[in-house]
């Protein structure tokens, strides 16, 4: 006891803990229960109103789409049709399928009326396709009035299909609308008029002619051309070609291109290269006909104004591997724009522009031909020997034997201190240029000037030589043949030349 007072027992302590605290605690857990069942009670409340009142959803236009106004006019199988007849401009066509089968079945569609019409297939079949599947892009008019304001009445073209069960079908194609690229089309016997698509309607309608082949030989290729030979109705023959591989005349030349008819000769190899080009550029516009259909075409009998043989390498790793393409051309049509042209021999008559054939007339011996009389490339060359009545002059060459070692020049015996100098000569005496071409290859006279080559290799040797012709002109004698007129004045710069060396 302290102050009076009686302290507490464990006892008294023990009791107080376990039944004081005890009676609040279980009244905390009957209150924190409570709260927990008003809480769920209210989300649930919340969650049943927001469920019953929900904001008015948003209207999904309805998907709607334009009405299909195609008309199919025929569906059928592409073996059941037997033959497609078009007729325009006057004149009609028929085209028979091919068949599989038999050995006496055609392997390809063909021209009824012309078997041997070289028929272009793919025109061929979309026609055919037509007569199997055809379809409109709709209908414009159920039974209209007036068909001229169509085009129907006197349409551009008429087409019968007939099938294998002996049904046929009639068809006019009209104009083309004039707010689409559609013509206009209707059955015969029937009233409503339909738009055709573009392609079907073209593939109705075309000419006859348009249905033939247009394939060029070949294709030409100007750098695979080897020789071409160009024959003329009147006049001599013109060939130019590249010189063969090891031919003794390549050892020398600067140009490959050769002359070689009417005579042997090296050619301009800058014309020659452009002659090729044209060649390479010619084309076919059109198909005029079959012979027997034509008139004045200048190649009735195998006649031309032109004639062509083109020969040219399969590729341009084995130019000796050639294959060969002959064209002949003809006169002009009445138009004046375009000419007729065969292809190789064949029967039929093609048309290409009146242009692209002008060149076959510049294409003569004088334009074709070197102009210079002695283009002699320097490298093949040892000496040369001038001579003219008592005056010589003699021009060594000593080539280096390699890049390093420079040639050495000589003229009448002495070293050339400046090769330029020597160089300026040596291009004085092979730049001397052809006037024009001479009318006699055999002429004779005195010779004013004589130039000796001396060569490195084959042939050897070379004689040019200036023959006296008139008072303006020399001749120019090479290898027996006097191709060539110079004029004089030429002539007596390059003596000068000479003398003041």
């Amino acid at each position: 006891m302290q102050n009076g007072k009686k302290m507490a027992s464990p006892e008294d302590l023990k009791g107080k803990k376990n039944g004081g605290s005890g009676k609040k605690n279980g009244k905390s857990f009957l209150i924190r229960g409570l709260i927990l069942l008003l809480g769920l009670g209210l989300a649930a409340g919340v969650y049943l109103i927001s469920g019953r009142v929900q904001p008015p959803a948003e209207k999904t236009p309805a998907v709607t789409s334009a009405p299909d106004e195609r008309v199919r006019l025929i569906d059928r199988p592409l073996e059941e049709v037997a033959e497609v007849c078009v007729e325009r401009g006057g004149t009609s066509y028929t085209v028979v399928p091919a068949r599989a089968g038999g050995a006496d079945q055609p392997s390809r569609h063909t021209l009824k009326e012309r078997p041997e019409f070289d028929l272009d297939q793919s025109k061929a079949e979309a026609l055919l396709s037509c007569a199997a599947h055809l379809t409109a892009t709709r209908q414009v008019a159920e039974n209209p009035e007036d068909l001229s304001a169509y085009g129907l009445e006197q349409p551009v073209a008429r087409v019968i299909m007939r099938y294998t069960d002996g049904t046929e079908i009639r068809w006019r194609i009209g104009d083309r609308a004039p707010t689409s690229t559609a013509s206009y089309f209707m059955r015969e016997g029937e009233k409503a008029v339909y738009l055709l698509y573009a392609s079907a309607a073209e593939s109705l309608s075309h000419e006859r002619n348009a249905m033939h082949t247009l394939n060029m030989p070949g294709p030409l290729d100007a750098g695979r051309i080897r020789n071409v030979l160009l024959e003329r109705a009147e006049g001599d023959p013109v060939e130019i070609g590249y010189s063969e591989e090891g031919s003794a005349d390549r050892n020398y030349s600067i140009s490959r291109m050769r002359l070689r008819r009417p005579f042997y000769y090296t050619a301009n190899a800058e014309r020659g290269t452009q002659f090729f080009q044209n060649i390479a550029a010619l084309d076919i516009t059109g198909f005029a006909g079959l012979p027997d259909e034509l008139k004045d075409t200048g190649l009735e009998g195998g006649n031309f104004r032109f004639r062509l043989t083109v020969t040219q390498a399969k590729d341009a790793e084995n130019p000796a591997d050639g294959e060969t393409f002959v064209f002949r051309v003809g006169n002009r049509t009445e138009d004046g724009e375009s000419v007729y042209i065969a292809v190789d021999d064949g029967p039929a008559v093609y048309l290409t522009g009146a242009g692209r054939v002008n060149f076959l007339g510049e294409a003569t011996p004088a334009y074709l031909v070197d102009q210079f009389a002695n283009l002699i490339y320097i490298q093949a060359v040892r000496s040369i020997e001038l001579k003219a009545g008592a005056e010589r002059w003699l021009l060594e060459i000593e080539h280096g034997a390699d890049e390093k070692t420079p040639d050495v020049f000589r003229v009448n015996g002495k070293t050339v201190a400046d090769a330029s100098d020597f160089r300026r000569l040596y291009q004085r005496i092979i730049g001397l240029t052809s006037s024009k071409l001479s009318e006699d290859y055999f002429l004779d006279g005195e010779v004013l000037l004589s130039v000796r080559y001396t060569l490195e290799s084959d042939p050897g040797e070379l004689l040019v030589e200036y023959l006296d012709y008139d008072a303006d002109y020399c001749a120019v004698r090479r290898d027996g043949l006097t191709l060539f007129l110079l004029k004089k004045e030429q002539l007596d710069a390059l003596m000068e030349a000479l003398r003041s060396y």
